[in-house]
């Protein structure tokens, strides 16, 4: 991995550092879960711009912009919603909670604003979904290309569309099988795999350091060290926290890619495949 995508990642793991923390500094311990449920959707994905530098103008200047402008962008929208909310309907006591945000809009104004509302409120799904495909299978081929999956699989470009598209339809296809979980299910999983990858991130900047100053360049030792521990922190505990459900899930995820790393490693007796993140690099087999 180039060095500018591990300042990159350093960016993102400090970001979710201070979000967490401040999460947890505000929230007494008889909602930590309400939070929990911020943290994963309110800031879930701004990390993503990040898989779209290889095809972005200007990477070292416009993803690092793009990261804190989502966080910020994000972060005001769901503070201002959430404040109409709970000005229209103060507590969280609905009858349905899978349409609470109908009620609320209804309450706002009428039925008609209401599913005026909703229309936008699908059309922001599908546009999140597409957002989703389009960072995950882009992952997914540089996986591939790196070896870290199989290359013949994940490693591949449409010759015309230059798009990863067996990758796309993998994607497409995992997603189709989660309709068939409950929203608690579906919002316990996620943010399992949220605050794992969150932990596992602030550890790495951390990490990042350690190596660092190796080199006598010594990082900040608040943005690298202190914020990223207590990210660490509050992420391990949010975890304990979730479900039993989630917890089996995840737990289950993690061993398959435990066995699936001691084979490509053939028995940890091998280093693992590194990702390059790197413009410069090869595109690819084409379709």
């Amino acid at each position: 991995m180039s060095r500018r995508m591990r300042q990159l990642d350093a960016l993102a793991g400090r970001t979710r550092a201070i979000v967490l923390f401040g999460l947890a500094y505000m929230a007494p311990a008889v909602v930590t879960s309400t939070f929990g449920v911020i943290a994963a959707y309110a800031f879930l994905g701004f990390d993503a711009v990040s898989t779209l530098s290889e095809e972005a103008q200007d990477p070292q200047r416009t993803i690092p912009h793009g990261i804190v402008l989502t966080v910020l962008a994000g972060g005001v929208i769901f503070v201002a919603l959430s404040f109409v909310m709970q000005w229209a309907h103060p507590g969280s006591s609905f009858a349905d909670e899978s349409s609470a945000g109908y009620a609320v809009s209804t309450l706002v104004g009428g039925k008609d604003f209401a599913d005026v509302a909703n229309i936008i409120t699908v059309l922001g799904g599908f546009a999140s979904c597409v957002a989703i495909q389009a960072s995950t299978s882009r992952l997914m081929f540089v996986m591939g290309r790196d070896n870290v999956l199989p290359r013949p699989v994940f490693g591949r470009l449409h010759s015309k569309l230059l798009t990863p598209v067996p990758n796309v339809l993998i994607v497409a296809a995992v997603a189709l099988l989660a309709t068939n979980l409950t929203l608690a299910d579906a919002t316990s999983f996620i943010n399992f795999g949220a605050f794992l990858g969150f932990t596992v991130v602030n550890l790495c900047v951390i990490a990042y350091a350690v190596r660092q100053g190796r080199c006598d360049n010594r990082p900040s030792l608040l943005g690298f060290v202190i914020l990223p521990l207590a990210g660490a922190a509050v992420d391990i505990y949010l975890i304990t926290q979730l479900g039993a459900t989630a917890t089996k899930l995840g737990l289950g995820w993690i061993a398959i890619g435990v066995v699936y790393l001691a084979v490509i490693t053939k028995g940890f007796r091998r280093p693992a495949p590194e990702l390059r993140l790197d413009d410069k690099e090869s595109a690819g087999t084409a379709l």
